[in-house]
């Protein structure tokens, strides 16, 4: 309930569902690449016998997409800087 003097948030409620879609997002977005890049390393690494060489590749490459994703995502969230 509001208060007198007190301004209402021009919140709708739907904040609460946008912030766990964002988290959804971000967390498939560093899952899937890991596991994606990690298993495909590791497969690679049994077939022509250089363990852990292309694990390590693989993993070194989700990070990078993982990161790179996500820079994306919160550099569309957050307000452009003002100097």
């Amino acid at each position: 309930m509001e208060t007198p003097g007190q301004k209402k948030s021009p919140q709708t409620g739907f904040e609460n569902i946008t912030l766990v879609n964002l988290a959804f997002e971000i967390g498939w977005l560093i899952a899937v690449p890991a596991v994606v890049f990690a298993f495909g390393g590791a497969w690679l690494d049994q077939k022509i016998g250089t363990s852990p060489l292309f694990l390590l590749t693989g993993l070194v490459v989700a990070v990078a997409a993982s990161s790179l994703g996500v820079y994306r995502i919160v550099k569309k969230i957050l307000p452009p800087e003002k100097h």
